[in-house]
């Protein structure tokens, strides 16, 4: 993941409601790039003037970024098809040591750039990768978009001086009005930032309306907003194989989350929503067997009610976290309460719940999970 400024400011303070000033200057759709020197993996240096007449695709990869290899095979793709029409520059900001070592593992014909200076990041700003940018063969920019909406007819037709229109990257497509009105501009605010130096995973909940998470992986962000979500659907996340990627500590991001007062049930769900726009996740629940501490009540166990009680979501949360229990607890019927004195040592939790005419062994349960996923959407071209 790019860990640049979000979308509308290079400050990292964007209001996401708001698509007004952008400051400074990136390079939009229609607008022509200016001359530049690009520095090759080999230590050459070539004008950006030298690639007119040709379709330009900007790929900008990091050797971190998952998504990058299937995004680089799939141009590499269409290079062979088209030939001469269309030239890939695969741009990083990674070191020349970094990158031959990648390249040794996942070879490429693409050309390879280094951005040295950081100014191909500024002037074709993104936040996430891959990025793609499509240039046209008079030098202007056509195309802000993913790599997975490019293909031969579509270089074809821009080849030709054909207008085409693609789906914009989802980092720019996200639509705030539809959750927030005008009047609550000042009270609504979603923003990404990058990882704060020098400081541990934290999410530090500001107010009733405000939760902020510091140094934080997405699947981790998702974890904590669907067990505030009263509305949830699922009781566990995972991250598909292809998509561990968003574990690495590379990959951590800051997130402010703020909302009005009558959208605070809303949120949670908003958030996701935002998230999974922005990152290009996919995301689905579906059935898991999962490791879990079986609860079963015996025959005739007496059913009392208990002062201070503490229902069972809480008891599995407090017992887990404390190590007295390697698996959450599971027991059919979720509305059940447990005397509040909790046992202190591993020893004690079975007669715990002995006493309360449960028995308790190591099992499995199928539970609803929320499967994330981020690679390359299939999406089509106009």
């Amino acid at each position: 993941m790019k860990q640049t400024a979000f979308f509308f400011s290079f400050l990292f303070t964007f209001a996401a409601y708001s698509q007004e000033a952008l400051v400074p200057r990136y390079l939009q759709v229609d607008e022509k790039v200016p001359e530049l020197q690009v520095h090759f993996l080999d230590g050459n240096e070539i004008s950006f003037e030298s690639f007119k007449g040709k379709v330009i695709i900007l790929e900008f990869w990091a050797t971190y970024c998952g998504p990058c290899i299937p995004a680089m095979e799939h141009l590499a793709k269409v290079q062979s098809e088209v030939g001469d029409k269309m030239i890939v520059l695969a741009i990083t900001d990674e070191s020349q040591q970094k990158a031959l070592k990648f390249l040794k593992k996942w070879p490429t014909p693409l050309q390879i750039v280094l951005d040295k200076t950081g100014k191909l990041n500024e002037l074709f700003y993104h936040q996430f990768l891959p990025h793609t940018v499509i240039i046209g063969t008079d030098g202007f920019v056509k195309n802000v978009t993913s790599p997975e909406n490019i293909n031969a007819p579509v270089i074809h037709r821009i080849f030709s001086g054909a207008e085409v229109t693609l789906s914009a990257k989802p980092e720019f497509a996200y639509d705030y009005q539809k959750a927030v009105s005008p009047v609550e501009k000042s009270l609504f605010e979603m923003r990404i930032n990058p990882p704060t130096p020098g400081s541990q995973t934290l999410v530090n909940y500001v107010s009733e309306t405000e939760t902020q998470f510091i140094n934080c992986s997405i699947p981790y962000i998702y974890s904590i907003l669907n067990h505030k979500n009263k509305d949830k659907k699922y009781d566990c996340i995972e991250v598909s194989p292809l998509s561990k990627h968003l574990l690495n500590p590379e990959e951590l991001v800051s997130f402010n989350l703020k909302v009005p007062i009558h959208l605070i049930k809303q949120a949670e769900a908003l958030a996701m929503d935002y998230i999974a726009t922005t990152f290009d996740l996919t995301v689905n629940i579906e059935e898991r067997q999962r490791n879990a501490m079986l609860l079963e009540r015996r025959i005739g166990a007496p059913s009392e009610a208990f002062e201070n009680a503490i229902p069972l979501e809480t008891l599995s949360q407090k017992l887990k976290s404390e190590g007295l229990i390697p698996y959450p607890l599971f027991y059919q019927n979720t509305d059940i309460f447990f005397r509040s004195e909790l046992p202190k040592t591993v020893g004690e939790v079975t007669p715990y719940f002995n006493d309360q005419g449960f028995d308790i062994q190591t099992g499995t349960s199928t539970r609803k999970c929320l499967i994330i996923k981020q690679g390359m959407r299939q999406t089509t071209s106009n």
